[in-house]
């Protein structure tokens, strides 16, 4: 069943996808380079049983959970996209959603990226996976800064932002969202849970890319 929480009355024209656990399948990979960050900085590993714990908490909570100074913390975001870069070429889509992107792209939306990882790592993401379809990458910026990305995009895109829908995996992804305005459709396949999703308020749940597809259908034919 989907989970519908609220409804916004203007027709869509842009949907706006996060990248990493929405798009790509990078939660085994992501973990991984944490724990070989923690192990050169001196920080707790993340163990298999506390994979399901980090699930159902927002990022701060994340980073106070492994004892990470708010200080360093760009400092690892930059060496983990460096990292994650060195294994891009072989990261897969996370399953059905290249299938989902093209229907969506079909309707006739624009569609783009939205994400904290780098341009570059993207780009070959994108090309190793056949999904060279975006209209638009927004990448890169602060760790806790999605929100300023999301405005600079629909500045960017001449879109209002109740005409676009962001689709991403995070509690982060919501607040982004919620600031900017914009309808905001959550995934369960990625890095939170859905009951941290469902917490937060979402607009939307969506627990598999057909479910996601449908949702997106029902947002094209909801006018003014």
């Amino acid at each position: 069943m989907l989970g519908f929480f609220r409804k916004r009355s203007s027709e869509k024209r842009v949907v706006i996808f996060d990248f990493d656990g929405t798009i790509a399948d990078t939660m085994d990979e992501t973990v991984a380079i944490f724990n070989r960050l923690a192990e050169e900085n001196g920080y707790r590993k993340i163990t298999a049983k506390e994979i399901k714990i980090l699930r159902g908490e927002d990022l701060e909570r994340v980073v106070r959970r492994m004892k990470i100074s708010i200080f360093v913390l760009p400092f690892l975001v930059s060496k983990a996209r460096k990292m994650m870069g060195e294994d891009m070429g072989r990261l897969k889509a996370t399953v059905g959603v290249r299938g989902a992107l093209l229907k969506i792209k079909k309707m006739g939306f624009k569609i783009g990226i939205l994400t904290l990882n780098s341009k570059d790592n993207v780009r070959i993401f994108l090309r190793n996976n056949d999904l060279d379809i975006f209209d638009f990458v927004y990448a890169g910026g602060s760790i806790f800064g999605k929100h300023k990305m999301l405005k600079r995009a629909l500045r960017e895109i001449k879109m209002r932002p109740d005409e676009a829908v962001y689709v991403g995996d995070e509690v982060r992804d919501i607040n982004a969202a919620r600031r900017r305005k914009v309808s905001i459709i959550s995934v369960t396949w990625g890095y939170n849970n859905e009951a941290a999703l469902r917490r937060r308020g979402t607009d939307y749940i969506v627990r598999t890319p057909a479910q996601l597809v449908s949702v997106v259908r029902g947002m094209k034919k909801t006018k003014k």
